[in-house]
């Protein structure tokens, strides 16, 4: 799926404005399931309906589209946010995701480098991906000593 907006087909683009006017109405917030429904579409269309409207907002400092817990193994709750405050929770559990991802991705390219040869495009690609993710891994052990999260 494309992630350039300029590239959507004109539906997908009605879409994501179906869906801020929807989420908009619902101060309460809506789960993925509500707004599948408040769309007319499948679940996996409003999961990707979702993602575009965050990317609509990921060069926006006034407005996010945080999702919430809800209770135990209960969908989250997605509703419009235009401060920080109201999106730390979501905010902090998406940075500690991130970790626990770069972390995976530093391991798995590690177990390609110990069996593939270093001829390979496989071995070059992971390399790269190795080092970098390392530092960057490095870099983030660094602000949080530094007490800076």
């Amino acid at each position: 799926m494309a992630t350039d907006p300029e590239k959507w087909s004109d539906q997908r683009k009605a879409r994501v404005g179906e869906l801020y006017d929807l989420i908009a109405g619902a101060p309460n917030g809506l789960d993925k399931y509500q707004i599948a429904k408040g769309l007319d579409v499948a679940l996996d269309v409003a999961t990707q309906t979702i993602r575009d409207l965050r990317i609509i907002f990921g060069t926006d400092k006034d407005i996010n589209l945080p999702a919430t817990p809800n209770g135990y193994r209960q969908p989250w709750i997605y509703r419009l946010e235009g401060t920080y405050d109201g999106a730390r929770e979501w905010f902090t559990n998406r940075v500690g995701d991130l970790e626990a991802r770069l972390e995976t991705i530093e391991q798995m390219s590690a177990s390609i480098l110990s069996g593939a040869p270093t001829h390979t495009l496989e071995y070059q690609k992971s390399d790269k991906i190795n080092r970098t993710i390392s530092y960057l891994r490095k870099e983030l052990a660094t602000i949080e000593a530094d007490g800076a999260l």
